[in-house]
């Protein structure tokens, strides 16, 4: 199954070498499932020629807005109401998640609360199973599309993850994130973040969060569309 990767940013600069790029987090995080992927660079323009391209779509994060005047989310979110129209499957990410919904009729503005950054318990409403996953986000949706179910919620965001019929699963936190790109993040935008910068990022581990869980959770959203 081939997943086309919409990436809409870039690791920074002083972190490539390290980190690896943006891309690198997705394909990754779903390594294990065999998938092939081809990664478009929206950011810079590079879409797509048709939704034909790839079996399944994942829309990264970015540090845009999705209310910003550029074409390149002007044209995406034409993208996404055009892969809702046909029944195939996206899952969005953090920017991926809100662009989605205000494609889709939703509501996107600035959390109330200001910047979420770090480990943050999700419940899920079906089980009430707790998640802790990593989150870095001062927009959110206030208001879902008609007909999106809200899955998981956290004590400052309501819509944390969000299905749409069979077809389009989005997730507000960044599973594909690990605690030491963060950490590693967080200098880079201390001003911006101030009072957000919370310890609980430096002292996170691997093994304290399920971001592996929803990355299964993503593969097997995507395989349900492999036999189709």
């Amino acid at each position: 199954m081939r997943i086309g990767i919409l990436k809409a940013d870039e690791t920074p600069n002083e972190l490539v070498a390290v980190h690896g790029r943006y891309e690198d987090f997705y394909i990754k995080l779903l390594s294990p499932y065999d998938f092939e992927f081809a990664v478009y660079p929206i950011l810079h323009g590079i879409f797509p020629r048709s939704v034909d391209e790839a079996n399944g779509w994942l829309i990264t994060g970015s540090r845009h807005s999705v209310w910003e005047d550029e074409p390149w989310i002007i044209r995406l979110k034409d993208f996404i109401r055009e892969l809702n129209g046909r029944g195939t499957p996206l899952v969005g990410i953090c920017f991926g998640h809100q662009v989605t919904a205000s494609a889709l009729g939703g509501k996107v503005e600035r959390s109330k609360e200001g910047w979420n950054v770090g480990p943050v318990a999700y419940k899920r409403a079906s089980t009430g199973k707790v998640q802790n996953v990593l989150v870095w986000h001062q927009d959110q949706i206030t208001v879902c599309p008609p007909g999106a179910k809200i899955l998981a919620s956290s004590a400052s965001c309501q819509n944390a993850i969000l299905q749409y019929r069979e077809t389009i699963k989005t997730f507000q936190c960044h599973p594909e994130l690990s605690p030491a790109f963060m950490r590693d993040l967080l200098p880079l935008y201390a001003e911006e973040l101030h009072p957000a910068g919370r310890p609980e990022i430096l002292n996170a581990s691997e093994g304290s969060l399920q971001g592996l869980e929803l990355g299964e959770e993503i593969a097997t959203f995507f395989r349900a569309f492999q036999q189709r």
